[in-house]
Order: structure tokens, then C-alpha cells, then sequence
């Protein structure tokens, strides 16, 4: 009986997931093991403390690489979600499908700006929320 309850409490936890310590955490540590301490007594070109930098370098590195991919992860599901509620919104206004796309598009040209083609993107952005409106005048008259 008690197993059963133990599996549902581990059902019912939500498995959260914490960043990686940045470089200044990192060295806190080493320093708090008393590494840095150790390193630093070495020669600076000995094997071991070019191993121990490139370990660390690689180490880094890889840290970098999940954080970047953790945060682009998060902001998608961020996106995703707006697109979802926006989208809700235009089917109450009364937008059917091929305008829902329309203007899905729009909204993503003028959400995601990039500094080459910010202007071209706004007038494709308002040349498709135009026709999106004009579609559905036309539905209703």
C-alpha cells in the first residue's frame, strides 16, 4: 500500500530543471575544493595544468552549449503558446482558416525582427493582415 502512494507522490512532482552553474559558480567551487589552490601551485605550462585548462575549456564549453539550448527550448514553447492564444483570439473575431494563416504569418514577421529585412517583412506583414480583412469582408457581405 505504502509503495502505491510513493509511486503517486513521484507521479505528481514535476521534474524541474535548474540551469548550469555559470563560470563565476564554477570557480567558486574549485575554489571552495581547494583546486585553484593546488593549480596554482603548479607550473603554469606542466601537463597537468594544460590538461586541467583544457578540461575546464571543454567542460565550459559544453555548459554553454545546453544553456543555449535550454533557453532557445524555452523561448519556442513561449512562442508557441502566444501563437496559440493569438490565434484563438482571430477565430472569436471571426477569421477563418486560410486568414488565421494569413495573419499567423504576419504576426511571426513583425514578433522576429531581423535588422536586413525588418522593412520588406513589415509590408509583406501589412500587405497580409490587408488581405486577411479584405477575405473576411468578403465572407460577410
Amino acid at each position: 500500500m505504502s509503495e502505491q502512494v510513493q509511486e503517486n507522490q513521484n507521479e505528481q512532482q514535476p521534474q524541474v530543471q535548474f540551469a548550469m552553474p555559470n563560470h563565476a559558480q564554477r570557480r567558486n567551487m574549485l575554489r571552495r575544493q581547494k583546486v585553484l589552490k593546488i593549480k596554482n601551485e603548479m607550473n603554469a605550462m606542466s601537463s597537468a595544468a594544460v590538461e586541467f585548462r583544457e578540461a575546464q575549456r571543454e567542460n565550459g564549453r559544453k555548459i554553454h552549449e545546453s544553456n543555449l539550448d535550454r533557453l532557445e527550448k524555452s523561448q519556442a514553447e513561449f512562442v508557441e503558446s502566444k501563437l496559440t492564444d493569438v490565434k484563438a483570439g482571430w477565430t472569436k473575431q471571426g477569421y477563418n482558416e486560410e486568414e488565421i494563416d494569413m495573419l499567423a504569418e504576419a504576426w511571426m514577421l513583425t514578433t522576429f525582427k531581423n535588422k536586413e529585412t525588418w522593412k520588406s517583412d513589415k509590408k509583406k506583414a501589412r500587405q497580409l493582415m490587408k488581405q486577411a480583412d479584405e477575405s473576411k469582408n468578403q465572407r460577410r457581405n
